[in-house]
Order: C-alpha cells, then sequence, then structure tokens
C-alpha cells in the first residue's frame, strides 16, 4: 500500500516518495500508472492520482499539486494520512499558522500574483489560502510543490525584524 502523506507533501515536498524533478519513469515505479491523464498548456501533461495531480513536461515532473483539501482521495493501492485535513472545513490560514509553530516547521508568509495569502514551506510545498466571498472565512484551498525551475508568483511579506 502506497501511503500518500499530506504531511509529508507539505514539510518534505513529496507524495508517496515522488518529487519534483522526477521523470515520468520513477512515478510510475513509485505510484503505478495515473488513473486519469489529461493534456495541459503548451504540451504538459497532467497525471491525476485520485484527485492529486502531478505536472509533466517532456521528461520532468514539475508541480505536485492539490486543491481539493476537503475531499482528499487517492486510488488504487494508495491510502491518504490526512495530517492537519480530513475533516469537513479546510483549516483557516490562523490554524494552519499554529498548527506549522506547533510542529516547529518554518514557513516564509508572502502573496501569490493576486495578493492572496500564502505560505511557503522552505522544504516543501506553497499553501493557498483564499476567503470565501460569502462567509469572510480565509481558508487553505491548494498544496503545490513546484520545481525551482518552474517556481514564480510568490513574494514574501516584508520583514518586520
Amino acid at each position: 500500500m502506497i501511503k500518500f502523506s499530506i504531511r509529508a507533501l507539505v514539510v518534505e515536498g513529496q507524495l508517496g516518495g515522488v518529487r519534483p524533478g522526477d521523470t515520468p519513469d520513477s512515478v510510475r515505479d513509485r505510484l503505478g500508472p495515473p488513473s486519469d491523464l489529461m493534456a495541459g498548456i503548451g504540451g504538459t501533461e497532467i497525471w491525476r492520482y485520485g484527485n492529486f495531480e502531478l505536472f509533466i513536461d517532456g521528461d520532468l515532473v514539475y508541480t505536485l499539486y492539490h486543491d481539493w483539501l476537503i475531499d482528499l482521495e487517492a486510488d488504487g493501492e494508495r491510502e491518504i494520512d490526512p495530517w492537519i485535513l480530513g475533516t469537513a472545513e479546510a483549516p483557516s490560514y490562523d490554524a494552519v499558522v499554529q498548527r506549522l509553530t506547533a510542529e516547529q516547521v518554518p514557513f516564509i508568509p508572502g502573496r501569490d500574483r493576486q495578493n492572496r495569502r500564502m505560505l511557503e514551506i522552505p522544504t516543501g510545498a506553497r499553501l493557498l489560502f483564499e476567503i470565501d466571498a460569502d462567509t469572510g472565512v480565509e481558508s487553505w484551498t491548494v498544496i503545490q510543490v513546484v520545481h525551482p525551475d518552474f517556481a514564480s508568483g510568490f513574494t514574501p511579506d516584508e520583514s518586520t525584524d
């Protein structure tokens, strides 16, 4: 059984042992064939394992992506360790910051291109937060681990030191 650990995805930047920079062959060796293949922009392939996505450009995995945080789903011979997720609602920005701080996981607060709050874990993922227009609650909506050659769109907050 292959374990998809949300903590490992966030903190270590890996999903079932797969990381950005790996090849499609190594992904197949570790995770087996994807449950779904989609064509992306500019020749990119998107391999889906349940609702976890791997973006592949040629012979390079360049992004691990997940945006169904309240509906975690793996397929086949995979199981999910939900860590902070797995409830009916995605955690708030403050709840995620508190959890990362309690577990002594270093992070950098910042913003994306649309000025939405993000947390970047230097050894792992970028976490995106969005405000619900109806409730005004700011919740965690996306996990993405991006290969350094493809990483853009994050601006760290200015230090208050």
